[in-house]
């Protein structure tokens, strides 16, 4: 994306930062604007009153700009012009000579009066349509990420439904298992983008309860067609950049399918359960299965265990790995946060 485009995160948050909206539905939007005008200018008064304190009548109009431009940003024109109108007005009678009053002390303090007044509300014009730009600007790139995942999705299925019929043609086992793993890693793509969401810091996020529970879900059929074992999964309530999510998603992935590929010859009562807990700090990912154990099942010079050992350095995560005569449990450790 064009460096002109791009959004900082602390940028996002600002713009979504919208007082007004934040209170939609709770009271109506010409009162929040007005509540939170007051609201400004409250805090500003309580500056003004500790700067007086120690430097009495000091730039008795120099402290309404920046709550001024405040109360706009966040409050939408409306708070600017009731901040702007409401600390000009406390600036005239309480800070100016003569206090208490409203009379001018000097002639020339009537013009300075209306020329700060019309500054204020020069910054609330132009707070205003900083807001807007701004605003506009994040509503647009959200919308194009939205048309470029629904491509992406696009793409996605066509990619799926390509394999699955050239699965079709071939009477193959090794091709169609070939083709059934290739599925199974553009699916885990798939996947996770159709399990994207954000919560207004321009990252790309994954709920995992959602994307796990959908990638096995999809993983189902094609585990009982391999061997007839069922795969479970749970997970807590955990959220993780897209890329981390994929390659959990690929892990998943390759260890259930190698599951079922070599752990349960013969068996029809096969079980692999997924599990993605929260360690500490980090995450702990299980994909464990009843089988046979890899020492009777693993294949020499096959990818299985070179491409699994290559996703979670990728993924950042510590492989442990146990099997016996009872079965295989995967284990993906992460110490990070989470």
């Amino acid at each position: 994306m064009p460096a002109s485009k791009r959004h900082s995160p602390i940028q996002t948050r600002l713009v979504r930062l919208d007082m007004v909206d934040r209170l939609h539905g709770i009271v109506s939007t010409p009162f929040a604007q007005i509540a939170f005008g007051i609201l400004v200018s409250g805090a500003a008064i309580v500056v003004r009153t500790l700067v007086d304190a120690a430097t009495p009548g000091a730039g008795p109009f120099g402290l309404i700009i920046p709550f001024v431009l405040v109360a706009t940003l966040f409050g939408r024109w409306q708070a600017g012009l009731v901040a702007q109108i409401l600390l000009s007005l406390h600036a005239w009678y309480y800070v100016l000579p003569i206090s208490g009053s409203f009379a001018f002390a000097v002639r020339d303090d009537g013009p300075r009066v209306a020329v700060n007044l019309l500054a204020g509300l020069t910054v609330v014009a132009l707070g205003e349509m900083f807001r807007r730009a701004m605003r506009g600007a994040i509503d647009d790139r959200e919308a194009l990420l939205r048309e470029v995942e629904h491509r992406t999705a696009n793409n996605f299925t066509s990619i799926l439904a390509m394999l699955r019929i050239q699965r079709g043609r071939t009477d193959d086992e090794a091709v169609r298992a070939a083709l059934d793993t290739a599925s199974g890693r553009v699916d885990s793509y798939a996947r996770a983008n159709r399990s994207l969401f954000r919560d207004g810091t321009g990252d790309e996020l994954v709920r995992m309860q959602s994307y796990l529970g959908d990638l096995c879900a999809g993983l189902a059929p094609v585990i009982a067609g391999m061997s007839g074992a069922q795969i479970v999964c749970r997970s807590d309530a955990i959220v993780l950049p897209r890329d981390e999510a994929v390659t959990l998603g690929l892990l998943v992935n390759e260890v259930a399918t190698n599951s079922a590929k070599h752990a349960f010859p013969g068996r029809g009562d096969g079980r692999i359960e997924v599990a993605l807990t929260r360690r500490g700090g980090g995450i702990m990912l299980c994909v464990a299965d009843n089988g046979v154990g890899m020492t009777r099942t693993e294949r020499e010079g096959g990818m299985g265990m070179p491409l699994i050992e290559a996703l979670a350095k990728q993924a950042r995560v510590q492989l442990e790995r146990e099997s016996g005569p009872t079965g295989t449990c995967f284990r993906f450790v992460s110490e990070g946060e989470a």
